[in-house]
């Protein structure tokens, strides 16, 4: 839904400028009374907001676009917002929401056996929710339902030969095979990911693979591997925090954590700093695993 500008922005990671020309139509568009206008803009913005990490501001313009979208009938419209605010929902910790909103999308897309799917929902939205479904597994430790809809949506990402999805879904493929002890498996799903990403203009896509493909190459065992993931952790959670990537940025601090020693005080007290961080932002989920380690 985003205007060529505003896409390019977002693209060269100036979140600030996407934003500023994303608020800019909103108030222009709800000047001349476009409500279909306004629900795009509240949508992209929705989006934005999460990346930069203000889950509450978020949820509020996804939420208002969603009630607009149903209110025109736009079928494609709402499901793509329920699997945006599924998305927020996950980051803030309310794991039973998100997979009730990703479910609603699958639901009135068909994505579900005998369900009645609605009209003009495209194969891409049916296959970003069902990825959602397998984000929800993963945060509640599901590896195989998690593998499961991460290749579901691998095949529709493929035939519509989306890079940046592509290379999304096998990003998370990986992790779900590492989840399940499959290392030399996440091993190859990251090299398709990265194969990708390198067709791809989205910086975000990539630093998240970055972080993935750190969390992979620790899980080998070898100590020169553990090294080399943190510093490329760490470079990471920098990149991320000088363009405004917070989730990630978070995100790749919990993965320092993880994989360095669970006794070193020097370890808890980054954890401890990061669960603070991270509640105090708004990401529960993040906030929650870290206590989790912790608490080990």
């Amino acid at each position: 839904m985003l205007n060529d500008l505003d896409f390019l922005l977002w693209k060269q990671d100036d979140l600030a400028g996407a934003s500023a020309r994303l608020d800019e139509a909103l108030g222009t568009f709800s000047d001349i009374g476009n409500d279909k206008g306004v629900a795009a803009a509240l949508y992209n913005g929705g989006i934005m907001l999460m990346q930069e990490g203000d889950l509450a501001a978020a949820r509020k313009q996804e939420e208002e676009s969603l009630a607009l979208f149903r209110r025109f009938g736009d079928h494609d419209g709402t499901a793509q917002v329920l699997v945006s605010l599924a998305h927020t929902l996950l980051q803030s910790g309310d794991v039973e929401g998100a997979r009730q909103r990703f479910s609603e999308a699958t639901t009135m897309a068909g994505g579900d056996k005998g369900a009645g799917g609605a009209e003009g929902v495209s194969a891409k939205v049916v296959a970003d929710a069902r990825l959602g479904l397998g984000e929800v597994a993963l945060a509640r430790g599901s590896f195989v339902e998690a593998e499961n809809s991460a290749r579901q949506a691998a095949d529709t990402f493929a035939g519509e030969k989306s890079a940046e999805n592509e290379a999304r879904a096998a990003d998370f493929l990986a992790l779900a095979m590492l989840g399940e002890s499959r290392l030399a498996d996440a091993q190859a799903a990251v090299r398709r990911a990265a194969v990708a990403a390198a067709r791809s203009d989205s910086h975000y896509e990539r630093l998240r693979l970055a972080i993935t493909a750190a969390r992979v190459e620790a899980a080998s065992g070898e100590r020169a591997d553990r090294l080399r993931a943190g510093k490329e952790l760490r470079s990471a959670a920098d990149e991320a925090g000088r363009i405004g990537f917070v989730g990630l940025q978070l995100e790749a601090r919990l993965d320092q954590g993880e994989i360095s020693s669970p006794k070193s005080s020097q370890n808890r007290s980054r954890l401890r700093a990061l669960q603070q961080d991270a509640s105090a932002r708004g990401f529960g989920l993040i906030a929650q695993k870290a206590a989790a380690m912790l608490a080990k």
